[in-house]
C-alpha cells in the first residue's frame, strides 16, 4: 500500500491533494524514494526532531542527515544561467 511505501501522513497529502481521482502510481524505486524523501524534507521545515523522523518514516539517522545535507547543497549550488539575458 502506498501508506507503507511513503509514509501514512504523506499518504494522506496524497489523497487529500488527488480526491477522488484514480490516481495510478508506478513502483518506481526513485520516484518512491523522491517522495520519501520530499516527505522527511517538509518535516524537517516543520521542526520534528532526526529521532522523531527516524521514528516516523522507518529510516536510519545516517539518511535523515545525508538528505538534509543534499537539501542543504542544493540550496547553496550557485546558479549558472545567473545574471545571463536571453
Amino acid at each position: 500500500p502506498l501508506a507503507q511505501t511513503v509514509g501514512l501522513e504523506a499518504a494522506r497529502r496524497i489523497a487529500e491533494h488527488y480526491q477522488r481521482e484514480t490516481l495510478n502510481v508506478p513502483l518506481a524505486s526513485r520516484t518512491l524514494e523522491a517522495i520519501k524523501e520530499a516527505a522527511i524534507l517538509d518535516d524537517l521545515a516543520a521542526g520534528l526532531s532526526v529521532r522523531q523522523i527516524v521514528l516516523k518514516h522507518r529510516v536510519h539517522e545516517r539518511r535523515v542527515y545525508r538528505i538534509k545535507e543534499r537539501a542543504r547543497q542544493r540550496r547553496h549550488q550557485p546558479d549558472l544561467f545567473e545574471g545571463q539575458s536571453g
